[in-house]
């Protein structure tokens, strides 16, 4: 279990802190390391990532360039944040997510990955992706950059590695398309992810895998934002491909289209417990709250409704270098 977290819009003071306040909270999710891609415009990204939890990373200061003014401070447009729980390679900084990407020269793009992939040296042959990755979500990814690097656009590279993967894997995915400055979400049944409208607010379009995340990381600087309740945050429904631009300053996201896959055998769950509603609770899919709820309560209200039919989905959070030399480092790309 890893957690993902991100940012599209106008950078502030106000994102700097929730983004640095995510590296803390998301780590419920993974603590063996935590990184951070920030890009400011086409060619210019910072990528940070360590092999230490949410706490330490920001406690030794690697959330500082967020807020200095010769580096991220002066204005960024998109950030991805995760989390780690290892489950494939060893916990080392040069394993940690982000990756970056090659397409060819100079040019990367970006992604993180939660979940499991499997079949990693038939994925790697399948696609062409050259060298040797101790990390699953690496391949998968490569995979993607690699398509796209051969003339395919983004949907058609991820709706492929996805079909090829989706037999055996379970993923949540966010894949950063710098010359587009676009953000590209999609994830299996088994991982959740979601999308988080704060537009309302001058403060953009944020991802995170669970709402209960996001609205702790919000609530630990209240003092600094405005109520949870003005925003609105989304279910990202299974094998459906989602695009997050940034559009010149005015950042959108919209669905794109459904993935083809294959569809993975998965053990029956447990029967529900006493007094817990029986029967199949609907997929998730972009919608309104009902009225008198926030989006959160919605959302959360869902979740203890999937947790006690036996669902895996989303639950509560209990108690509160340059690219070419990671910072590891801060740079360029």
């Amino acid at each position: 279990m890893c957690g993902i977290f991100g940012f599209i819009g106008m950078s502030s003071v106000r994102t700097s802190l929730l983004v640095e306040q995510l590296c803390i909270d998301d780590a419920v999710r993974g603590r063996d390391s935590t990184g951070l891609c920030v890009h400011q415009r086409p060619g210019l990204a910072w990528l940070v990532k360590h092999a230490k939890p949410g706490t330490a990373f920001v406690a030794d200061g690697h959330t500082a360039f967020l807020f200095d003014r010769q580096k991220a401070g002066s204005g960024y447009r998109i950030v991805l944040g995760h989390n780690r729980a290892a489950t494939s390679g060893a916990v080392t900084a040069r394993n940690a997510h982000p990756f970056p990407l090659p397409l060819g020269g100079r040019e990367h793009d970006f992604g993180v990955h939660n979940g499991t992939i499997g079949r990693t040296k038939e994925l790697a042959k399948t696609f062409g992706v050259k060298g040797s990755f101790e990390v699953d979500s690496e391949v998968a990814l490569r995979a993607v950059a690699k398509l796209r690097s051969g003339g395919l656009d983004t949907p058609g590279a991820v709706e492929r590695v996805t079909e090829f993967i989706s037999a055996d894997a379970d993923f949540a995915f966010a894949y950063l398309e710098t010359a587009a400055e676009t953000v590209w979400l999609w994830r299996s049944p088994d991982r959740p992810l979601a999308a988080i409208d704060a537009t309302a607010v001058g403060l953009g379009w944020w991802f995170c895998s669970t709402p209960a995340i996001f609205e702790r990381a919000w609530g630990s600087i209240r003092g600094f934002l405005f109520p949870v309740s003005k925003l609105k945050a989304y279910e990202l429904s299974p094998y459906r491909l989602y695009r997050v631009r940034w559009g010149g300053g005015s950042p959108s996201f919209e669905p794109v289209r459904e993935l083809r896959h294959n569809r993975r055998v998965r053990p029956a769950p447990p029967p529900p417990a006493t007094g817990a509603p029986a029967g199949p609770v609907r997929q998730g899919e972009l919608f309104a709250p009902p009225a008198g709820a926030s989006s959160f309560e919605a959302m959360k209200q869902r979740a203890r409704e999937r947790t006690a039919a036996g669902e895996n989905w989303y639950t509560s959070v209990a108690a509160r270098g340059p690219v070419r030399g990671l910072s590891t480092g801060c740079g360029r790309n």
